[in-house]
């Protein structure tokens, strides 16, 4: 007999409260079994939609289709209804308050519908019986100091809306900026206009860029990652289960078609004010090789747009909130892992908003590189690539009981809260964790390479002597590090693998992140001032 598990609620909004307990519940039951329910009710307690609860479930990489829109979350009939009633069993999932509310026996003495489920195997069908479940109470804390405070939903309206970025991360696990909006205008709309462009401004000030989800970083600079969360994410990459693209060591440029023109964006400023190409033309002026790649990368998309009339260039790049991302190769940039030829990835199209938040990204309706009769440029597109490292049971072994022994020394919940030196040792052990997934897949994926050239020649090349002595401690250290984590062995002809997880998007950059010391800050130091 199939077993569901109805896990209902309110949700206003969804956070990580729910979202342990809904981890619980798929341990114990099975993910594919169990059922986040919820209502489109809205009132001046629970404004949110069914729409939005589910924008905010899914952050939490929760199955679409497991999330169900009800009338009455507490009786799920149209959940129910899609189950044999006489060969189903069903556990309603209630925390204390709505458990002590249930009636198990009639006014008369005799049973209810309802029954206390307490492990047992033999489930009978719904058809004659429900189960509830009393679940076990998940304390999550937030705050700092004497101020910290249980996080739930009534803590969740309160602070979110207020919250920085970084703030918000941190309860929450992860940053969407059109989430963060919503609460704003859901929660405390009194915020918005004015207050919201100045709370903006100190957002932006208190953060870098790396620091929240639509950045590619590395799994430990994420502000919002738990311990327990960077375990889940080691995990999930050894099952095999998980898709990335090779990370690309080049120029990265957004072009898009607005008033007529085709324009370029680099950052977050110039998406909301593309530039012309004379306008980038000019800005790169004292850069030669930058000026050249993104000017030609311009004339790449015009070329490939030729012949399209502007109706139809207008939908494809949304009126100019639309951009092509793209990464520009060329064997004069001085990277260390250097072109053979000058490329250009094309890696999805991204829209929006007018404040240059991202909005969304597809790689499924890109430009068609056949359009393209330069010659100048070789074209591809930036494919999804099947990460599954070999030996991955030991692997994830002993990197899940290296990050265990971390995370008891650091008594901390969040990654980021835990003393420098923890902070230190967890770095090394990711890298090597990149290390061996990298390598794995370009033993399966990459012809004729040398794993070690490129990099051991740039760290022979070193004039150790002249380095001064900060340089010489950052070099001994890099190579103790190298030498102790596998050396030349793990060494690998990529810069790294990109991983999109719950909604984030994560980098495994192995040995090259290890040694970005000696490689970028002492040996190619120029490369970000003179052709970045």
């Amino acid at each position: 007999m199939k077993t569901i598990v109805v896990y209902p609620g309110r949700f206003q909004p969804f956070g990580p409260h729910h979202f342990k307990t809904y981890q619980w519940l798929c341990k114990t039951f099975g993910k594919s079994d169990v059922y986040i329910v919820t209502s489109n009710h809205t009132d001046m307690n629970s404004p949110l939609n069914f729409k939005e609860k589910v924008q905010c479930i899914r952050k939490y990489a929760v199955l679409p289709t497991n999330i169900v829109q009800v009338k009455v979350p507490y009786q799920a009939h149209e959940l129910l209804s899609q189950f044999d009633p006489n060969n189903t069993a069903v556990i309603f999932a209630y925390g204390s308050k709505d458990y002590d509310r249930i009636k198990f026996s009639k006014r008369d003495g005799t049973s209810s519908w309802f029954s206390r489920y307490y492990g047992q195997k033999d489930l009978r069908p719904m058809s004659q019986i429900g189960y509830a479940l009393q679940l076990p109470h998940v304390s999550i804390s937030a705050g700092a100091g004497n101020n910290r405070e249980e996080v739930n939903g009534s803590y969740l309206r309160k602070t979110l809306p207020m919250a920085t970025r970084t703030e918000f991360a941190h309860v929450m696990g992860y940053y969407d900026p059109d989430i963060h909006y919503m609460f704003k205008k859901k929660f405390h709309p009194d915020i918005l206009g004015v207050d919201d462009e100045i709370r903006t401004e100190i957002s932006e000030q208190s953060v870098t860029p790396k620091k929240y989800s639509k950045h590619i970083m590395h799994p430990f600079e994420d502000v919002g990652m738990t311990w327990d969360d960077l375990k889940s994410f080691v995990s999930d990459v050894c099952s095999g289960t998980v898709q990335g693209s090779v990370k690309q060591d080049g120029y990265n440029l957004q072009v898009t078609y607005r008033n007529g023109e085709f324009k370029a964006a680099r950052n977050k400023a110039t998406v909301k004010y593309p530039m012309t190409r004379q306008e980038l033309y000019d800005k790169y002026a004292d850069k030669p090789l930058t000026q050249k790649v993104f000017t030609d990368a311009v004339d790449v998309v015009h070329n490939m747009c030729s012949g399209m009339p502007s109706n139809k260039l207008n939908s494809i790049f949304g009126g100019g909130k639309t951009f092509l991302n793209m990464e520009v190769m060329h064997p004069d940039n001085k990277n260390i892992f250097r072109a053979t030829e000058p490329q250009i990835y094309l890696h999805s199209l991204i829209t929006y908003d007018e404040l240059g938040n991202e909005l969304s990204r597809d790689t499924d309706t890109m430009l068609d590189i056949n359009r393209y009769s330069g010659g100048a440029y070789k074209l591809g597109y930036s494919t999804p690539v099947h990460i599954s490292p070999k030996q991955s049971q030991d692997i994830e072994y002993s990197v899940l009981a290296e990050i265990e022994k971390l995370q008891k020394l650091s008594g901390t919940t969040y990654v980021k809260d835990c003393p420098p030196d923890i902070i230190s040792m967890l770095k090394n052990v990711i890298f090597r964790f990149g290390a061996i997934v990298i390598y794995d897949y370009c033993a399966d994926n990459v012809k004729d390479w040398s794993p070690t050239r490129s990099i051991t020649d740039v760290i022979s090349s070193v004039d150790y002597d002249g380095l001064t002595e900060s340089q010489r401690e950052t070099y001994d250290n890099c190579m103790v590090s190298f030498s102790r984590l596998g050396g030349k062995k793990l060494l690998a002809p990529i810069e790294g693998l990109v991983i999109p997880w719950r909604g984030n998007t994560y980098k495994l950059t192995g040995m090259f992140g290890l040694l970005v010391p000696i490689l970028i800050g002492i040996y190619n130091k120029k490369r970000f001032t003179d052709e970045s």
